[in-house]
């Protein structure tokens, strides 16, 4: 599985683009450094496809979702209007033709491990389907600027859609499949904030759990050891922590156990109510 050539975990906070942030653009520095350095590893990466699994796609009960349009289409505007001075009059608009093909592949794969994929679509094909920030926000820096634009496939791997953790896992190994049967060059963009019960003024409260949460995924992240998400208990990471990083990390996990990719976290920060976390991944031997 030498064509995978990029994979990264990213944050999809509209803190990170001071076009959308306003007077708070000041806020999430370190994470914007780091996207601007995953931004260079992927342009030189120059994948044929990006995959972002992302948590805020369109849900199916019991399954994991497919964007299967023609063309994706999004943009995003006032993100902050919280007070008139902080207000962000600027937004902006992605496009992005959808790699179809590799969709049915991924499908293919996870039918063959009996992994629950829907693809979701519109009646008329060229009617392209919405993407949503977890995906714009990423691919502002990760994609819009690739110099030969790339097709893109949009998976949502949220636990909201009542799948056991461990599905997520066999997913992750279904898209592994799906990449090891194509030529394509592949860039895999695992799209999630952390907890979001760090503050007791949002409208989440405050948790300990919180940090307490956090703190195992980013460790687990730096160590290689994502297996270990399977043994989070969802009362501690799910209901008490707000921590929406389980499931794409756990599809992560799946993609690349035992293949000598290491992750090098290039930051962490809270600069609000939520937790961010920027890795990017190298392979460390090949014959994936």
């Amino acid at each position: 599985m030498n064509n995978l050539v990029f994979v990264g975990v990213v944050p999809h906070s509209a803190l990170l683009i001071p076009l959308l942030s306003g007077s708070e653009s000041t806020k999430a520095l370190q994470s914007r450094a780091a996207m601007e350095t995953l931004g260079g590893l992927m342009e030189a990466a120059r994948p044929d496809t990006i995959v972002i699994l992302e948590t805020h796609s369109m849900l199916v009960d019991g399954a994991i979702t497919l964007l299967d349009s023609t063309e994706v289409h999004g943009g995003l505007g006032v993100m902050f209007p919280a007070a008139p001075e902080q207000i962000s009059r600027h937004g902006f608009t992605l496009s992005f033709d959808v790699d179809r093909e590799f969709n049915a592949g991924i499908v293919a794969a996870a039918a063959s491990s009996g992994v629950p994929v829907e693809r979701v679509g519109h009646y008329r094909d060229s009617t392209p389907l919405k993407i949503e920030w977890g995906s714009l926000i990423p691919l502002w820096f990760l994609g819009a600027t690739v110099t030969s634009a790339p097709k893109l496939v949009v998976g949502c791997t949220s636990w909201r859609s009542q799948l056991p953790p461990a599905v997520y896992v066999d997913f992750g190994r279904a898209l592994r499949a799906a990449i090891a049967g194509t030529e394509r060059r592949i860039a895999v963009i695992i799209s999630t904030d952390l907890a979001h019960a760090h503050a007791a003024d949002s409208h989440y409260g405050f948790d300990p759990a919180a940090a307490e949460s956090d703190a195992a995924m980013v460790d687990a992240v730096r160590a290689g050891a994502l297996d270990r998400l399977l043994g989070y208990d969802d009362n501690w990471v799910v209901d008490r922590a707000k921590n929406e990083g389980t499931r794409p990390l756990l599809a992560l996990h799946g993609l690349l156990e035992d293949t000598g990719w290491q992750a090098d976290v290039l930051s962490y920060e809270v600069p609000t109510y939520y937790g961010m976390m920027c890795a990017a991944y190298s392979s460390r031997k090949r014959g994936m």
